[in-house]
């Protein structure tokens, strides 16, 4: 076995341990020979500037944040973690930078029927490919086209696009998928207008048309789309058909749900739109 590891993880807050518990145990592991450094993964800003200054008391070298990043997770933007790790020096790793296989072009048309969401289901899942996030899929893949590269080579590019993130964790089951990977490295930057295409596309987004005009309105959808919970999850069955752009929104007149023409789990929908 290991003697030691480089790093040796903090794998998510626990709001039940108090955070000087945590980063003492990184710090006895580091202190007794069994890590150089110490690490925290899924940490927000704010408490990961909390770990920073506990760490800075007791001498311990913690290095780097471990969270999800990508295109579609930009959680660390939100919650402050990114500007935190640049503040205090502090690295980034991202891991899922491809969205669990979003972010490549096995699911440009859908989803594959040997895919891992039909196979497993534990990490992606059938629900999350409304037809908004396909579109987005497609339309990321034809910028990726413009530059030369791959989906999965731009979405790498882009978690590195500037010198906050340290490295990206990437999983391949085939080894040239790694090598077609690491050419990123030697892959140009964004330009303002790539980086102008990509903010309109993942800004732009989609809005249910029937629950902006009636957000309160109940009873309405059929009993599967109970089942699968698609008003709160903004996916699936019925709320498809009522999916259109946000930028047209305002010119939306109505949309019903015929619920008295009632066949297997699909009511006829009805949208107007003022043209």
């Amino acid at each position: 076995g290991l003697d030691y590891v480089g790093i040796y993880y903090h794998h998510r807050m626990d709001p039940n341990t108090p955070l000087e518990e945590t980063m003492g145990a990184l710090d006895q592991a580091v202190k007794s020979g069994k890590a150089l450094y110490a690490g925290i993964s899924n940490y927000d800003g704010e408490t990961m500037k909390r770990a920073a200054a506990i760490m800075r008391e007791l001498h311990c070298p913690f290095v780097i944040n471990q969270n999800r990043y990508s295109i579609f997770d930009r959680t660390i933007e939100q919650n402050g973690l990114k500007q935190a790790a640049q503040e205090e020096g502090k690295g980034i790793i991202a891991f899922s930078p491809l969205a669990q296989g979003m972010l490549t072009d096995r699911y440009l048309n859908g989803i594959p029927a040997d895919s891992r969401v039909n196979t497993d289901g534990r990490f992606l899942k059938k629900e999350q490919f409304t037809d908004s996030k396909i579109h987005q899929i497609q339309a990321l893949n034809e910028i990726a086209k413009q530059r030369g590269e791959s989906l999965a080579q731009m979405a790498l590019k882009w978690v590195l696009k500037d010198d906050v993130v340290t490295s990206v964790l990437i999983g391949a089951s085939k080894p040239q998928q790694i090598l077609d990977n690491i050419k990123v490295i030697e892959s140009a930057g964004f330009t303002d207008e790539e980086r102008g295409q990509m903010t309109n596309l993942l800004n732009a987004g989609f809005v249910d048309s029937f629950r902006y005009l009636y957000p309160d309105k109940a009873g309405v959808y059929s009993w599967w789309s109970y089942m699968f919970h698609a008003r709160e999850n903004n996916a699936g069955w019925r709320i498809d058909y009522f999916i259109t752009s946000a930028s047209i929104k305002e010119k939306i007149q109505d949309s019903k749900i015929h619920t008295e023409v009632f066949g297997s789990d699909h009511c006829p929908v009805e949208l107007d739109i003022e043209l």
